[in-house]
C-alpha cells in the first residue's frame, strides 16, 4: 500500500481524485496551498519524510486562467518552480 500525496486537492481534478481514492487501498494525503506550500522546499521535504510519501499526483494549478497571461510570474511559479521542488524531493 502506497502513501500518495495529491496537491491542489480543492481544485476540480483534486476533488475528483478524492472521490476516486475511496475505492482504492492506498493511503492518500490531500493538500492544498493552505496545508502545504509548494514554494517551500523544506516544508515539502518534511511532509514527505513525516508521511513516507512514495507517489505524488500534482494537481496544483493557477485557477484564474484568464489572469495567467497577465500574471506570468505567479503562473510560472505554480507550473515550473513548484514542480521543480516536488521533483527534487522525490529524487
Amino acid at each position: 500500500m502506497a502513501n500518495i500525496l495529491v496537491t491542489g486537492a480543492n481544485g476540480q481534478l483534486g476533488s475528483e481524485l478524492q472521490v476516486l481514492s475511496k475505492k482504492l487501498k492506498h493511503h492518500f494525503y490531500f493538500t492544498d496551498v493552505d496545508e502545504l506550500g509548494l514554494r517551500d522546499i523544506s516544508a515539502i521535504q518534511l511532509f514527505f519524510q513525516e508521511n513516507e510519501i512514495s507517489v505524488c499526483i500534482n494537481c496544483a494549478a493557477y485557477s484564474a486562467v484568464d489572469q495567467a497571461e497577465n500574471d506570468i510570474k505567479n503562473a510560472t511559479t505554480i507550473y515550473v518552480s513548484t514542480v521543480k521542488n516536488l521533483t527534487k524531493v522525490l529524487g
